[in-house]
């Protein structure tokens, strides 16, 4: 019988390298870390919004003359989501964009949406005044904004 055939002796040279199969696990361990950290991040990204959108509502019930005071609170909640949105730059940009977009993507637009939305009411302007109602923003402002310039 050909030794390729035997089924009770295998040659050292067809078997697999072990040191794949721990390459492997230490890869998993590797990008499971990378996920639970993005998910912390996206969780804090989630509640700042929470907050700036729960301002906004109120806008309902908030006279035009009062307005000012409101923007300011949601600016500075704006001003956290620009924070943990570094946060989440910082670990996001060490990886392929394909790899972990679908847990952070949602929560982008909605961050985008509130500095929209207050812009639109008056607020985020240059000079720190209150300005136009229903001024929306270019992509350049937005992209400033969230660089902080």
């Amino acid at each position: 019988m050909d030794n390729d055939t035997n089924m009770g002796e295998v040659p050292a040279s067809r078997l697999l390298d072990p040191q794949i199969f721990e390459h492997l696990k230490d890869k998993i361990d590797e990008d499971q870390q990378v996920r639970d950290q993005m998910s912390q991040t996206v969780q804090k990204l989630d509640r700042a919004i929470s907050y700036v959108q729960g301002l906004l509502s109120r806008i309902h019930a908030t006279p035009r003359e009062q307005y000012p005071s409101l923007l300011s609170d949601v600016q500075a909640g704006i001003q956290k989501e620009i924070e943990v949105i570094g946060e989440l730059e910082e670990i996001a940009s060490k990886h392929p964009y394909y790899k972990y977009n679908q847990k952070w993507n949602r929560q982008v637009q909605n961050a985008i949406f509130t500095v929209l939305l207050c812009g639109w009411l008056g607020g985020l302007t240059s000079d720190g005044k209150p300005g136009p109602i229903a001024r929306l923003l270019t992509l350049e402002e937005v992209g400033s904004i969230f660089k902080g310039t």
